[in-house]
């Protein structure tokens, strides 16, 4: 199973306390996370689900912030896992940003589509080009 996730630019806030990630009682019965603090869900992805698994979908901008991101939460900057096929390079070219979701949900049978960060209209575009499979 493959996790499609698409980045934002959130990084780690100076003046604030790394967010807390926790799952209802239910999934908390099947799922446990490694911890409860992470950045953002790229590190919490990686760390629970393999890095093999993450299949992230970016901008230049977001890959530089969710490089160092990595690297220091998890030590490791996962440079592998950040494919240039994946790569959005223009936020409102929305024919090229189908085919990379398109791209990005072939060959497997399984997806978990990760809709909690990135650019909002992305992730509706990926849900319609999912139904449209």
């Amino acid at each position: 199973m493959k996790v499609v996730t698409f980045l934002g630019t959130i990084k780690k806030a100076e003046d604030h306390d790394v967010p807390i990630y926790r799952y209802d009682n239910k999934l908390k019965e099947l799922y446990s996370l490694k911890r409860e603090r992470y950045v953002n869900m790229l590190p919490l992805l990686i760390d629970n689900f393999e890095a093999k698994n993450i299949v992230p979908i970016f901008t230049e901008t977001a890959l530089k912030i969710q490089s160092k991101v990595l690297k220091d939460e998890l030590g490791n900057s996962y440079d592998e896992i950040f494919n240039n096929e994946n790569l959005i390079e223009g936020e409102k070219n929305f024919y090229d940003i189908l085919r990379i979701i398109n791209n990005a949900t072939s060959g497997d049978k399984e997806y978990i589509i990760d809709l909690t960060h990135g650019f909002r209209h992305i992730p509706i575009l990926a849900t319609i080009s999912l139904i449209s499979q």
